[in-house]
């Protein structure tokens, strides 16, 4: 039975806030608010619950009956669609009243229970209610303590579940075993389009066991791996599955081990992997001879369209073999090589190549070691490269001759060169450069 709303209390609330940036987002400060505003129709609410509200106070701070009376709001008759319950503290007894209502509810299509302090068996009822819930198509529910035996349940509904589409476990404690068991129901799911596991130390084990689903799954476009400690064992055991995949457009893999021997072993696979276009390997310990290993699959894939190889150890060689890669591959547009200590040299090698590719569009070397003399080399081969839009050279230490450059090239040619608030203090005091910049109103800041 519900419990019922306090005498005279339900008036004593003020209209709905919204939320900045968000339109038609309904603040709850209480479970009464979060009750009334579902019962009246709103259909974006976001609950911020004070740990002694009214309400609460007089349910005795028990979370399970706070829950047990949105979810009894849930499963009646309402317009909510979407519902973010993050940093409550729901706990697994407040997840098991939840899914109560939401087993009946028809209307929900995003769900946000991030930092809730859920476990394995909030994660299990979960996993029943989407079973049974036919509407949600949208789950948040990283950083929270969900293990393996947790995530089984999830699994089993991934099975028969065709409504969920995207599924976010970034930041919780899944484990090899849990990568196995989700591999398990993702093999065979029709649903999901995005998934997120980054931060569950998967190892080489789980990664294994992810590259077995991909060569099976036909559904699943974007997969976030990062922070997993995958090396060189788990980046082969996910190529192999990725060269059977013809699905998937956004792989993150960045903040792992992969490694030269991982470096080598992807750039195998890569002209048998068709379908990714987004592939970030930000931070994976790969120098020079990772790289060229690399290349050698890049030159020959037609898919990808944007490659992140920041924070790696890469040398004037390494680059060098990267701008004979740019010359034969057609595909890539954007390439990111920031924060990989690349000198003037490296700069020469990449300006010399950009004047014989066709497809680039957005090049970024922020936060390198490029100083006047690499800005004209790249600028040099921009001038015979009409296609590309951006070059960010954020972080680096030019001088007025290279904003010189630079401002020139931007006015030439109309693109939008990128870079930190103290880049535009040095251009704009130089008399040639501020004139220059002055006409390109393209020309941005980035903060």
């Amino acid at each position: 039975m519900a419990t019922p709303s306090p005498p005279g209390l339900a008036m004593q609330h003020s209209p709905p806030k919204q939320v900045a940036g968000m339109s038609n987002v309904a603040i709850a400060q209480s479970i009464l608010d979060a009750v009334r505003l579902v019962k009246s129709g709103a259909q974006r609410l976001e609950c911020q619950f004070k740990p002694h509200s009214t309400w609460e106070r007089m349910l005795g701070n028990n979370i399970k009956a706070s829950m047990r009376q949105l979810a009894e709001a849930l499963g009646e008759k309402n317009s909510l669609q979407d519902l973010m319950l993050s940093s409550n503290g729901v706990g697994d007894e407040g997840t098991v009243a939840l899914c109560e209502g939401l087993r009946r509810n028809n209307t929900l299509l995003e769900l946000q229970l991030s930092r809730n302090e859920i476990g394995d068996v909030g994660a299990a009822e979960i996993g029943r209610m989407l079973r049974q819930n036919a509407t949600l198509q949208s789950l948040l529910l990283h950083s929270n303590s969900i293990g393996a035996e947790g995530v089984k349940s999830l699994a089993a509904s991934l099975r028969h579940n065709r409504t969920l589409r995207h599924l976010h476990l970034s930041n919780n404690k899944l484990g090899p075993d849990g990568a196995k068991e989700l591999s398990k129901g993702l093999a065979s799911n029709a649903g999901i389009r995005e998934l997120s596991l980054a931060a569950n130390d998967l190892g080489d084990e789980g990664a294994a066991a992810i590259g077995e689903a991909l060569s099976e799954n036909t559904t699943l476009h974007i997969l976030t791996l990062s922070y997993n400690d995958i090396g060189v064992e788990g980046i082969s055991s996910l190529s192999e599955g990725l060269s059977k995949n013809k699905n998937l457009h956004v792989l993150h893999l960045s903040h792992n081990k992969i490694g030269n021997d991982g470096a080598a072993a992807l750039g195998m696979h890569l002209p048998r992997v068709l379908s990714v276009q987004t592939l970030s390997l930000d931070d994976n310990e790969i120098d020079d001879t990772g790289l060229q290993q690399l290349c050698m699959g890049i030159r020959v894939n037609n898919s990808l369209i944007s490659l992140d190889l920041s924070h790696n150890q890469f040398g004037n060689e390494g680059i060098k073999a990267l701008a004979e890669c740019l010359r034969i591959n057609a595909s890539l547009q954007e390439l990111i090589l920031a924060g990989n200590g690349l000198t003037d040299v490296a700069a020469q090698h990449l300006g010399s190549a950009l004047s014989d590719t066709s497809g680039l569009q957005r090049l970024n070397v922020a936060g390198n070691n490029l100083t006047d003399e690499g800005v004209k080399a790249l600028v040099e081969g921009l001038r015979d490269h009409p296609s590309v839009q951006l070059l960010d050279v954020s972080g680096n230490s030019i001088g007025p001759d290279g904003f010189h450059v630079l401002a020139d090239i931007a006015v030439v040619r109309a693109m939008t060169i990128r870079g930190t608030p103290d880049d535009w203090d040095a251009m704009l005091h130089d008399a040639r450069v501020g004139k220059a910049f002055g006409k390109q109103l393209s020309v941005e800041g980035v903060f």
